[in-house]
């Protein structure tokens, strides 16, 4: 998905283990977007890992079901990471 409308429609349909969104949609600001799946009760609670150019301290603490702000160039093992983190806690070394 390349929009936040697109990736909210998609969310509530597969309803995900976890949300990985980079902030730089066309459509809507990454912090709009997190309001979006907050106010949405099947995926409040849904773990979000944000890509974005930020480290994501100058974001709000509304959006606390971000479990990991990742930066952009985004590798593969920061990813494999935070993904840990939420479906294996116990095997995170960090």
């Amino acid at each position: 998905m390349d929009t936040g409308v697109a990736g909210i429609a998609t969310a509530r349909d597969l309803k995900p283990d976890v949300i990985v969104v980079d902030f730089q949609l066309r459509d809507v600001s990454g912090a709009e977007f997190l309001k979006w799946l907050l106010s949405n009760p099947a995926l409040r609670r849904v773990p979000i890992i944000a890509i974005g150019a930020g480290t994501g301290e100058q974001h709000s603490p509304e959006e606390g079901q971000v479990v990991a702000w990742l930066r952009t160039p985004l590798s593969q093992i920061s990813l494999r990471r935070a993904i840990r983190k939420i479906t294996a806690p116990e095997l995170s070394r960090d």
